[in-house]
């Protein structure tokens, strides 16, 4: 009697193909030029809502003042 060599299956090595996936697909995401833009376009703003915190620390203050009137 013949046998024929049986293949490994695919389903075993289906973990490490999911997981190189994932590893393109986050890198592919993080090269994305629209997501560098909408980075440093929230990052700017960031700074600038800290420097304005910074700057005027009694804006409550400031803004119960005016409701008054």
């Amino acid at each position: 009697m013949m046998y024929k060599i049986q293949s490994v299956p695919s389903s075993v090595n289906r973990h490490v193909s999911v997981v190189r996936t994932a590893w393109r697909r986050l890198a592919a995401t993080l090269s994305d030029p629209n997501l560098s833009a909408v980075v440093i376009f929230s990052a700017i703003g960031l700074l600038i809502a800290i420097n304005l915190i910074l700057r005027f620390p009694n804006v409550s203050t400031l803004i119960m003042e005016y409701d008054l009137f």
